[in-house]
């Protein structure tokens, strides 16, 4: 994992070393990394006490990458193993329901939470907003957040949202945006529909000779080249249906949620608003390999930017408590 802090040169820590990690000095770049400038994440993880059939999980999800037909699932932290409800959320929020979007912050009962966490999320619920900030503890400080401006301002639910840090905002959107994609996706592949490759009708893109990048979207009535992927869209307000054998998928979903694309331009919080965009149907994964030394498997993998890791190793493990497990 590249970090790029900035501090004077004068004060620069050659190594730090701390229990659970060591960073060292590599060198200096012209400015911080973004995500924009991650091309893609290289990942060895090793899987401890494995059982016995671990070669041919193994091999069985590789052959799916190769293939191009592993999903391209957004991964479970896309939406917070501790606090599974970000897509609710979102979904409130997208309809401009803002009191909506706030109780389920405040008082959807999460699985494992402390009794003391359960009791202030019941305050919550029957509106004893003083009592449950008393309650809530130091990690629920989002919650904090928002409970406290209802008690300066009872009532003022768009206040206690914006009381929340403009990322996380944000987040609550984007974890909705997620979990249509993974629905849509999941109709796609119970349709029985083709993700390795795009076919006529479909937005699509090329991978770059690295593997990682794309040369930009491609328009659904442009004929796909060979090799080229399929993409699903993103929703937000600047969706348009194509007509393509996904957008059928995407369509389906918005109607089970009662949702519309323009929906997500929220007037009333501009700022948490999401255009929309593109993302590929299939994992593309390079770089596979994997080394079986007793019980362990070491896995060593290359994925795009915005890909993640635990959708494949989701794939190898099958873990029947994903929440337990974190993915």
């Amino acid at each position: 994992q590249y970090l790029s802090p900035t501090s004077t040169r004068s004060r620069r820590p050659e190594l730090i070393e701390e229990p659970s990690f060591k960073a060292e000095l590599i060198g200096y770049i012209d400015r911080p990394f973004s995500r924009r400038r991650v091309l893609g994440n290289s990942f060895d993880i090793t899987l401890r006490d494995a059982c016995g059939e671990i070669k041919a999980r193994i091999e069985e999800a590789y052959s799916l990458c190769e293939q191009r037909r592993l999903p391209n699932f957004f991964g479970l932290q896309r939406f917070g193993t501790r606090d599974p409800v970000t897509h609710l959320v979102g979904h409130a929020l997208v309809g401009g329901d803002f009191e909506a979007g706030i109780r389920c912050l405040l008082s959807e009962p999460r699985a494992g939470e402390e009794a003391v966490v359960r009791e202030a999320r019941e305050m919550a619920a029957s509106g004893m907003y003083a009592e449950a900030l008393r309650a809530f503890t130091v990690r629920q400080d989002l919650e904090r957040m928002a409970v406290r401006r209802l008690v300066e301002k009872p009532g003022d639910f768009l206040g206690a949202f914006r009381a929340l840090p403009l990322a996380i905002r944000r987040f609550f959107v984007h974890a909705y945006q997620s979990y249509l994609f993974n629905r849509c996706l999941t109709k796609a592949l119970l349709g029985s529909l083709d993700i390795s490759t795009a076919v006529a009708g479909d937005n699509w893109c090329q991978l770059a000779p690295d593997g990682l990048t794309v040369g930009g979207v491609r328009g659904a009535r442009e004929e796909p080249i060979e090799g080229a992927l399929p993409l699903i869209q993103l929703v937000g307000y600047s969706y348009r249906d194509y007509g393509s054998r996904f957008d059928r998928a995407v369509m389906e979903v918005l109607e089970e949620d009662g949702v519309t694309p323009r929906e997500f331009y929220v007037k009333d919080a501009q700022e948490i608003s999401a255009e929309g965009g593109f993302r590929r149907a299939p994992l593309t994964g390079r770089g596979l390999s994997y080394q079986l030394s007793g019980m362990n498997a070491t896995l060593s993998f290359t994925l795009a930017r915005g890909e993640y890791a635990t959708t494949l190793l989701r794939e190898v493990l099958k873990p029947s408590e994903p929440f337990s497990t974190g993915f």
